[in-house]
């Protein structure tokens, strides 16, 4: 009798077990991911670079593939090739090619795609983004053997290995194309990446599994279906037409999570920064500078003005990369108001009885410059409020984006809010803060010999730990110099709907993997899949394309 109770038990037990892990889901090959973009598709050129939409370009990511790519940490790893050597000057780079790599129309891919690629991204007849091109007009492409290449570079410089993620064009279709060849090939494009493309239409983007050599992905295919708004691609998600729908929470409003529904947030490789021009008075003062800082929570910025929507930064450096360090002391502490208002003292600007600092009758004000956006004009508000606190007066001044970027060029400004995009994965920052550039994204026109040298040095040092300790120094001395204060970093969300796992991502953006491009999501889709039950329901048909019950 015993016996039997607990063989029942038992049962029941295993019973459970299996309901449960059915109403989990299981992993299955097949199935389609559906996900809803907002703007157009005309073009899956990846060579159009800024020229693309958002959209575009998060769709071109499953078609192509560089020679490297760019892991989580700003590592460099293999792809289209499978190894490399890198000369003992550091000058030369030595690529071997995987040998089974197929382009989407079954032609081998070869080192003569690569020579191609490379040789017309440096040609002035170059058709795409000309920030692509400027790096490779100075580098010799030779081709070795069909899987062999050499690089040959003017000089050691230390970012090459993530240049060689830039997407590569099968030379056997565009060698001699014409412009409207072109433009043909950009609506059906034929790349090497995991998906190829099935079907371009004015509303939706079909592209199904593309193995090459590799294990196939899991999911059949990915269909991309095109909205002209936010509003309408959420209300699709809502309603089920969509599997998932991906956005900059830090810039719209937080839109609501359908019940059931998981929700994703990856940090941005983008920041959020307010730039002090060093060129005239008081802000050439580094005390007024340093004082600035200490007075600016950016803690505080992000949980007033965005609802705790972004990541708080320090550096200049972001802390997804290998080369960042927590050894660098931050500017905001318990004693910021303290030690700013002792460095305006000292600066001999003294606080009046109207709580306002001044200095030969003259106040201490400065205009802030930002762009129209509500995100920003909240956070300009806040700063406002912020440099209040410690007798600094703002007048801010909106303005459209177009405009506050010609301010910031011609340098009539005193302080501005605004961003930078795509920074990459190298901890390279020489084109925002050597003084070479105080005439172009240098805007703070920060000129600093000992931060130029370390800048320089980073960039022509191959060894991943000398480069370690060079940006540690140039993080330290770029807080002391303080030519702007790095406020945040912007944070994509994610909503996807229970029967599709999606892996890499989590809902803590600080333990999710930093996107270095918004298609940075698809990171690993290959690995992505859609949860079926084990329990058979009578009487219901299975779609063979999305497995799902209808």
């Amino acid at each position: 009798m015993v016996t039997l109770v607990c063989g029942s038990l038992i049962l029941l037990l295993l019973g459970y077990l299996a309901l449960s892990t059915a109403a989990q889901g299981d992993p299955t090959s097949g199935g389609t991911y559906r996900e809803a973009l907002v703007g157009q598709v005309l073009d899956l050129n990846p060579l159009r670079g800024a020229g693309q939409t958002r959209a575009e370009a998060d769709v071109a990511a499953l078609l192509f593939n560089g020679l490297t790519r760019i892991e989580t940490s700003g590592l460099v790893a293999p792809d289209l090739a499978a190894s490399w050597d890198i000369s003992p000057n550091e000058t030369t780079y030595t690529v071997t090619l995987r040998p089974d790599v197929r382009w989407h129309d079954g032609t081998p891919f070869t080192s003569a795609d690569v020579v191609w690629t490379t040789e017309w991204l440096a040609s002035p007849a170059f058709n795409g983004d000309p920030t692509l091109s400027a790096p490779w007009r100075n580098i010799v492409v030779m081709a070795l053997d069909p899987q062999t290449l050499r690089f040959v570079l003017p000089s050691p410089f230390a970012p090459f290995l993530s240049q060689l993620a830039t997407p590569i064009l099968p030379a056997h279709l565009l060698e001699n194309a014409t412009t409207e060849q072109w433009a043909a090939w950009g609506r059906a494009p034929i790349g090497t990446g995991a998906y190829k493309l099935a079907a371009l239409q004015p509303t939706t983007v079909e592209l199904i599994a593309a193995p090459s050599g590799e294990q196939a992905p899991n999911l059949q295919a990915v269909v991309f279906t095109l909205f002209p708004t936010l509003d309408e691609a959420h209300l699709a998600l809502r309603r089920g037409a969509v599997d998932a729908l991906a956005y900059d929470v830090t810039i719209q409003n937080e839109l609501p999570t359908p019940s059931g529904y998981m929700r994703t947030r990856s940090a941005l490789a983008d920041y959020a920064v307010l730039t002090f021009n060093l060129r005239q008075a008081p802000l050439d003062d580094e005390r007024i500078r340093q004082a600035l800082s200490y007075a600016i929570d950016n803690r505080a910025l992000i949980e007033t003005a965005l609802d705790g929507r972004a990541l708080p930064l320090t550096t200049p450096i972001l802390p997804s990369s290998w080369a960042w360090t927590d050894a660098v002391t931050p500017y905001v502490d318990d004693a910021t108001h303290s030690r700013a208002n002792s460095l305006l003292n000292a600066a001999g600007w003294r606080m009046s009885a109207n709580g306002l600092r001044t200095k030969a009758g003259q106040p201490l004000r400065f205009t802030l410059l930002t762009s129209d956006v509500p995100e920003r004009v909240a956070v300009a508000t806040a700063i406002q409020a912020q440099l209040l606190t410690v007798g600094i007066t703002t007048t801010l001044e909106p303005l459209p984006t177009a405009a506050l970027e010609e301010r910031l060029n011609r340098h009539t400004f005193d302080l501005a809010l605004h961003g930078w995009s795509n920074l990459g994965s190298d901890p390279d920052v020489y084109e925002l803060w050597h003084s070479s550039q105080a005439n172009a994204a240098n805007f703070a026109g920060l000129e600093d010999p000992t931060l130029d040298a370390l800048l320089e040095e980073g960039r022509q040092t191959a060894d991943l730990e000398t480069r370690r300790e060079i940006y540690r120094e140039f993080q330290a001395r770029w807080l002391t110099l303080a030519p702007s204060v790095v406020l945040y970093q912007p944070l994509l969300e994610q909503q996807t709907a229970p029967s599709i796992q999606i892996l890499g991502l989590t809902n803590d953006a600080t333990q999710s993997e930093v996107l270095y491009r918004p298609a940075d999501r698809f990171r690993r889709i290959a690995n992505w899949y859609q949860s079926t039950t084990r329990q058979i329901l009578p009487n219901l048909r299975r779609d063979p394309i999305n497995q799902r019950p209808r």
